[in-house]
């Protein structure tokens, strides 16, 4: 699991980060979670194993019993996860990554979220239709948007749920399934971070750059960046965002939206997670390959990139 630092990481531009652990799962991954608050890390590969791996990068449980693994969920306290088996099943697991329980839905399950403590549960289908569940697998909401949410998060301060749509939709829902907010897009999105309290919400615009709107949705600006943006990651609060790109970019940024560090990567990106407090990044990579990286010293720009009002 730990291995001398590729090249990458050394030839990046910035205040380079150091390889605190790597991994590399048995076949491509299909999903990468990582739990704010235990540090631990869940994974998922093309072949339907999951792992459970511990802050240091260390394998704490290894399952194969699920073969048709498409998405996976992770809450913060690391106790409870949820992974979308097939199209249209939602399974339900412990932290020992024992089933729970699982159900069938009526349509294609396009994305999936967890609520930090494991408590709730939400799917988002393709017709349209919005279900959360309770750790029971009772059905709490139900509620429709006019365009099928691809991205589900739960706040951590309230018992709100964030959703967007590939195109045309950001939207905020309480629990009992009323909304909060909704708000037009113009762009194709790729990936969506929130701050823990929904403050600051970060969406993947491809060619439009990274686009921020804050608590009610309101878009307040965009941070352009060399490259077109298709993942995004957040601090618990604005104090570090990373971003990659369809061109093999990672940028890491801090609150103003100044590039600290950037480099090429080897490899297409699955997911990317930024630990809540400090400057931690866990990146999951398509091939398999899982890393942790870690910034020890404070950093000075490496330039600056302010927002496109």
């Amino acid at each position: 699991m730990n291995e001398p630092a590729p090249d990458w990481l050394r030839s990046g531009r910035g205040n380079p980060p150091r390889l605190s652990w790597s991994f590399m799962a048995d076949a491509p991954l299909v999903g990468v979670e990582s739990a704010w608050e235990a540090g631990n890390v869940l994974a998922a590969d093309e072949t339907g194993g999951l792992y459970l791996l511990d802050h240091d990068g260390r394998i704490v449980t290894l399952t194969r019993r699920f073969h048709d693994v498409e998405m996976i969920a992770w809450c913060d306290t690391g106790t409870t996860a949820a992974a979308i088996l097939g199209e249209d099943e939602l399974c339900l697991l412990n932290g020992q990554m024992t089933e729970q329980w699982r159900v069938r839905l009526n349509d294609s399950i396009l994305a999936i979220a967890i609520a930090p403590y494991g408590q709730h549960v939400a799917v988002s289908l393709a017709n349209g239709e919005n279900i959360i569940f309770d750790g029971h697998r009772s059905v709490v909401s139900r509620f429709t948007t006019v365009r099928p949410l691809t991205f589900l998060q739960f706040l951590v301060t309230e018992p709100i749920l964030l959703g967007a749509a590939e195109y045309g939709l950001l939207c905020c829902h309480a629990l009992d399934g009323s909304p909060i907010w909704n708000e037009k897009l113009w762009s194709n999105i790729g990936d969506l971070s929130a701050t823990g309290d929904g403050g600051t919400i970060y969406l993947a615009g491809f060619t439009y750059g990274v686009q921020v709107f804050d608590a009610d949705g309101t878009h307040y600006g965009s941070y352009v960046l060399e490259g077109t943006p298709n993942h995004v990651a957040t601090s618990y609060q604005p104090q570090h965002l990373f971003v990659t790109t369809l061109e093999k970019h990672l940028y890491r940024l801090d609150a103003n939206g100044d590039v600290r560090w950037t480099s090429q990567l080897p490899d297409d990106v699955c997911r990317i997670h930024c630990d809540p407090l400090d400057a931690g990044l866990v990146c999951g990579f398509a091939s398999g390959r899982i890393m942790r990286l870690e910034w020890d010293e404070p950093d000075s720009a490496e330039q600056s990139v302010e927002p496109d009002h």
